[in-house]
């Protein structure tokens, strides 16, 4: 997987795979990827169209007042916390509450990417609750 301007570029296999579990959520734009003037394949601009709200307000800290999580000071501790009521259904998205826009997945959408032998991605588990 790559990188455009911060949005994933993803390959067909893997946009397949989104849209079979959430069939016309997101946005994916084709993109013809060439070196020099050689065409190399065309992969995908993926735009994530879902910002949700899935955090367990309750287990996930520190918290600000506006209910995002803020980060620990030096040598605190904290702890992210996905809500599986409101992850349920969803595949990929980002959370409002979580500062930065990082992409979400669900474990669903994990396990069948890792499954299908897509490389170039990196994945961090978080507690569900």
């Amino acid at each position: 997987m790559e990188r455009f301007y911060g949005q994933p570029l993803v390959t067909a296999a893997v946009k397949d795979l989104v849209e079979e579990l959430e069939p016309g959520v997101h946005q994916f734009f084709p993109m013809e990827l060439y070196v020099g003037k050689e065409y190399q394949r065309t992969d995908y601009f993926f735009n994530i169209a879902q910002r949700l709200d899935t955090l367990h307000k309750t287990k996930t800290y520190p918290l600000n007042s506006r209910g995002m999580w803020s980060g620990p000071s030096k040598g605190e501790p904290f702890a992210i916390v996905f809500d599986k009521d409101k992850i349920a259904g969803h595949h990929a998205w980002r959370d409002k509450y979580l500062p930065g826009g990082a992409a979400l997945v669900s474990n669903e959408l994990c396990a069948r990417l890792q499954d299908a032998g897509i490389t170039g991605l990196f994945f961090k588990h978080y507690d569900e609750s």
